[in-house]
């Protein structure tokens, strides 16, 4: 037994409270026969031909002039958002200086720094172009009120993995790993209340902005009519994935909300247009709750029963995976040492917002059987970030960050021997997934030869809610309900 299947075999024991879930594969008929190697690698070579003829339409793209930046927002330079990171430096340590340089290796090359200020909270956030892992996020700051100070609650967030497996071919492609660069966008994309930004190093924008509103963020008919509109600011960037164009979506809103949300629109696959699959995102989120370190987890669930109710806690005191039920309101709470006005701890709540949760049974798909990890951080442990284009090569390259493997591989090897994670640097990964049953909706009412009809875009993600972060309502802190 090789080094990997053995650290494979200590995950299960983490993860999988039950016996071995596996069992025998389904038997399909009248679809593209992948299950030899050879034919697999064929159809992966076709998928990664046709990512690259449609990069040649980016390139063709004319750019345009950009609309306006939406209301609020600014661009600021990178320096300002670097200064802030060395202040913290300055409190935390040495442990926050290695992580600053690990972040500005991945996210201080094709980047744009914005604010955007509401009438209570404001947001401070840099976007990157990845390459391989598309569009990221951090460090991010926030302002509870105007005259607060910065607070950093992210220092890097991404899609580390997008993994669509097919239920009638035995085709289960990774789609991150053939993509090179965003895609271009302009003014159709940005629609009237956005904008498109060209990220530093870039000559095409590939990055939208707009300000959307959210609906009713809370009233009060007794006082005597108090109504707070909700108030989004979203930042998105396409990761081509062959026939799919997927929407990586970061949003910030006016009631300290931060939104993660996948889109994928484009087409079914072209040797099988009708495939059953699921699109499963798996986001990495290095969350710092008021600056790095001093974080802790409580998995929050709800339990019901006839003349009965219970909310219980509980603290995650070691890297491990959790469910993350529906039926029980499953929530992870990550808080911080330090406390609000209230004496609360501060803290950002992960919630989950699917249609449903995915399990997948074949080999390395073991990483699905969880909907949220917790891993310590370390900076030596992001050579997975690095991507050569092709498919695994050795525990040395994945190191030494080249080559491309998949989570069973490095978010399970890091937890294989887990580590004590209360009062520490956190790192949550989250899987979200949505399950796509191809209908006629997709197609054009008149059929073009060799032509597919194009999919409305289906969305997954999760939120990151404030819990005890504000010391009142961001929305409205002065206003009272049942008062004159």
């Amino acid at each position: 037994m090789t080094s990997q299947k053995l650290v494979l075999n200590a995950c299960l024991g983490v993860l999988l409270s039950s016996s071995c879930l596996f069992g025998a594969a389904p038997v399909w008929s009248h679809v593209p026969d992948l299950s030899t190697p050879v034919a697999r690698e064929i159809r992966e070579q076709q998928h990664r031909d046709l990512i690259q003829s449609n990069e040649k339409f980016r390139a063709m793209r004319k750019e345009e002039k950009a609309n306006p930046l939406p209301s609020g927002v600014e661009v600021v330079p990178l320096e300002l958002v670097q200064k802030l990171l060395q202040e913290e430096a300055k409190v935390t340590g040495t442990s926050s200086q290695s992580k600053i340089a690990a972040t500005a290796a991945i996210s201080y090359n094709k980047n744009a720094c914005l604010t955007k200020t509401f009438t209570q909270v404001s947001w401070l956030f840099c976007v990157t172009d990845t390459s391989k892992k598309s569009l990221w996020l951090g460090p991010v700051f926030i302002k509870r009120y105007p005259s607060d100070s910065w607070h950093k609650v992210i220092a890097l967030a991404g899609m580390a993995e997008l993994f669509v497996p097919y239920e009638n071919a035995n085709f289960r492609p990774y789609d991150l790993q053939w993509i090179t660069q965003l895609n271009a966008v302009g003014n159709a994309e940005a629609g009237s209340n956005g904008s498109v930004l060209t990220l530093s190093g870039e000559t095409v924008p590939t990055v939208v902005v707009e300000n959307r509103d959210g609906g009713v963020g809370l009233l009060c008919h007794q006082n005597p009519n108090l109504v707070e509109r909700s108030q989004e600011f979203v930042v998105w960037g396409v990761a081509d994935g062959g026939n799919y164009d997927n929407i990586i979506e970061y949003g910030f809103r006016n009631d300290g909300v931060l939104t993660f949300r996948m889109g994928n629109t484009g087409y079914g696959d072209p040797a099988n247009q009708r495939g059953i699959h699921t699109h499963n995102a798996l986001w990495r989120v290095d969350i710092d709750v008021n600056g790095s370190g001093g974080d802790t987890a409580f998995l929050d669930r709800h339990f019901e029963s006839q003349g009965t109710a219970a909310d219980l806690q509980a603290a995650v005191s070691y890297e491990s995976g959790h469910e993350l039920s529906g039926k029980e309101f499953s929530t992870l709470l990550v808080t911080d040492s330090s406390v609000n006005s209230q004496g609360n701890n501060l803290g950002y709540r992960f919630v989950p917002s699917y249609t449903g949760t995915s399990r997948h049974y074949e080999p390395n798909d073991l990483w699905t059987q969880r909907d949220i990890y917790l891993s310590k951080y370390r900076p030596s442990e992001l050579g997975w970030m690095a991507d050569a284009g092709n498919s695994v090569q050795t525990i040395f390259e994945l190191i030494n960050g080249t080559g491309w493997t998949d989570p069973d591989h490095y978010l399970l090897t890091q937890i294989s021997s887990p580590e004590y994670i209360a009062n520490s640097d956190l790192v949550a990964w989250v899987k979200t997934s949505f399950h796509h049953s191809p209908t006629d909706e997709e197609n054009p009412v008149v059929p073009v030869p060799n032509a597919a009809g194009v999919t409305s875009t289906h969305w997954s993600g999760f939120e990151l809610m404030p819990n005890n972060f504000f010391n009142a309502n961001p929305l409205s802190p002065n206003a009272t309900c049942n008062h004159p």
